[in-house]
């Protein structure tokens, strides 16, 4: 019986054998082989190729920023030793930095002192830009990444001698913070406000981002879309991405536009790196690194936290992965001397119409409430919810 299960897999193999002789003959290339046998990606297999890619790239640049430091070798005919050059761009890097523990700050800085962790915060940004790298500032909301781009932005530019100018993409409701904040903290910067109907945007390209005119332009995501081939045009130093979870989606719009500026660097700011799920994470760094973080299956199949398919070796490894790229610090961790949060909660009643719109609500929606269609999870539920809240809001939302 069992010879006779296995004569017709015999028989398939036999046939496939002879259609490769019979292609072979013909001068075909059979590729099935290389797709029938191609076996899937294991997460930490993924992901130690994005440590080994990234850490091939620290190094790379490690040894370019030693050579443009010193000069190239010392010794002619002979090339640097890996541990010369790791050494001269050690140097390199210090003398960039800042001591956060004497309070020393960038003289660009006016105004105000940093904090110890702001500066801790633009010594990072400066040792990744000097390796040529890319990272994600993911402070907690009131902790200063404001602050702490605009030091890096002034200190590139004022400190460096950087040519390039910087771009900073920003939301609409943030854009008039980010053009006060550079102007109290770092007045020396020449920042232009890409904004306005098409007239001013228009008058603001030709006359305004003009070669050596200009060192920061501040933009919205929506006029970042409309002003896409001009941006284009311009190689930027720094691209700066503020609120950087709009770009988790990476077939957006948005994110397609920003990912086809020209730029050294390329640094996004979040309090919430991760929202929903890590496939947003990914995206980020797909943003940061599109040729080392191409595919996002690895992370979808080794973090579906909604399945509790959570493997502990990989995220210890995806730890250390991000320890490269990301730096997150809590108020509770750096701001010790602030006092707790308190909330004073103060209750306010409806006025007539408000009350009146609140019960043509209930009323209306009464026969959902009442059948039992209503209960927790229901759509129904949560469209009168949204409803009422609109009414507590203000009346003339609903």
């Amino acid at each position: 019986g069992g010879s006779r299960r296995q004569r017709p897999a015999l028989t398939r193999r036999k046939s496939r054998v002879c259609l490769r002789r019979m292609k072979r003959e013909r001068g075909e290339d059979a590729h099935e082989d290389a797709e029938a046998v191609e076996p899937p990606v294991k997460v930490d297999d993924a992901i130690l190729s994005f440590e080994k890619e990234l850490d091939q790239m620290s190094e790379s640049n490690r040894v370019k920023t030693g050579k443009s430091q010193a000069g190239g070798s010392k010794r002619r005919g002979h090339a640097p030793s890996s541990g010369d050059a790791e050494e001269e761009e050690d140097q390199a890097v210090v003398a960039l930095r800042f001591d956060a523990n004497e309070g020393v700050q960038p003289s660009c800085i006016k105004n105000g002192t940093m904090r110890y962790y702001q500066i801790e915060g633009l010594n990072w940004m400066l040792t990744l830009a000097s390796r040529k790298l890319n990272g994600i500032l993911a402070d907690e909301m009131g902790l200063g990444k404001t602050l702490q781009t605009i030091s890096v932005l002034g200190v590139t530019t004022l400190e460096m001698l950087e040519r390039k100018p910087h771009l900073v993409i920003v939301p609409l409701s943030v854009l008039g913070n980010w053009q006060r904040e550079f102007a109290k903290w770092c007045p020396a910067l020449k920042v232009v406000k890409l904004h306005g109907d098409k007239e001013a945007r228009q008058h603001t390209v030709q006359q305004e981002l003009r070669p050596g005119k200009f060192n920061v332009c501040v933009t919205t995501y929506e006029v970042l879309a409309l002003e896409a081939g001009p941006l284009r045009k311009i190689s930027w130093a720094f691209l700066v991405v503020d609120e950087a979870h709009r770009l988790k989606n990476e077939n957006s719009r948005l994110a397609q536009i920003a990912r086809s500026m020209s730029a050294a660097h390329r640094v996004l700011l979040t309090g919430t790196p991760i929202q929903n799920n890590l496939h947003e994470l990914w995206a980020l760094l797909n943003f940061l690194y599109p040729k080392i973080f191409t595919s996002s299956e690895p992370f979808d199949q080794g973090f579906d936290a909604q399945s509790g398919k959570v493997q502990d070796d990989v995220v210890q490894r995806l730890h250390r992965l991000l320890q490269g790229c990301l730096l997150r610090r809590l108020k509770t961790e750096v701001e010790k001397s602030m006092p707790p949060k308190k909330e004073t909660k103060l209750f306010l009643p409806l006025v007539p119409m408000q009350a009146q719109w609140y019960r043509k609500v209930l009323m209306r929606d009464l026969q959902t409430l009442s059948d039992g269609r209503g209960g927790k999870g229901s759509t129904h539920a949560q469209n009168i919810v949204m409803h009422l809240r609109k009414v507590c809001n203000h009346p003339y939302l609903f």
